[in-house]
């Protein structure tokens, strides 16, 4: 009944939104007590909920990707609750925001989810000649 109350009330405004999420994933952050009081309080309902209704508020969807992922990260047990909330399909939207495009593929991954992650580094370095070595 409180979610139906915030969500009614406050998700509108993608500000309230980013500013919530924000403070969420900083409650949540190595805090598996706050993440399962979260979680029964229907705090994954919400943060997917307002990542369907603000797609394109960038920073909104950054915090709430790091909620996401700072809820099942020390919780395992939540993954599937979260999963079942329809986490993946939001992640995968976030993706295409530049600005969030990491949290959302950490999120992904912890929630156990397919997501192509690529190497930015393979510990090839270049000789003066101009030869490989590895390093």
């Amino acid at each position: 009944m409180a979610c139906d109350c915030v969500l009614s009330r406050c998700a509108r405004a993608s500000l309230s939104c980013c500013t919530s999420a924000a403070a969420l994933a900083a409650l949540l952050l190595k805090t598996p007590a706050n993440a399962t009081a979260v979680a029964a309080a229907g705090g994954p309902h919400i943060l997917v909920t307002i990542m369907h209704m603000h797609p394109d508020a960038v920073k909104m969807q950054r915090q709430a990707c790091m909620a996401i992922r700072n809820c099942v990260v020390r919780n395992r047990e939540l993954v599937d609750e979260v999963v079942g909330q329809g986490a993946e399909a939001v992640l995968n939207a976030a993706l295409k925001h530049k600005d969030c495009a990491d949290e959302a593929k950490a999120a992904l991954r912890d929630l156990g989810c397919k997501v192509e992650l690529k190497e930015r580094w393979t510990g090839v370095k270049n000789n003066v000649d101009g030869s490989l070595r590895q390093g």
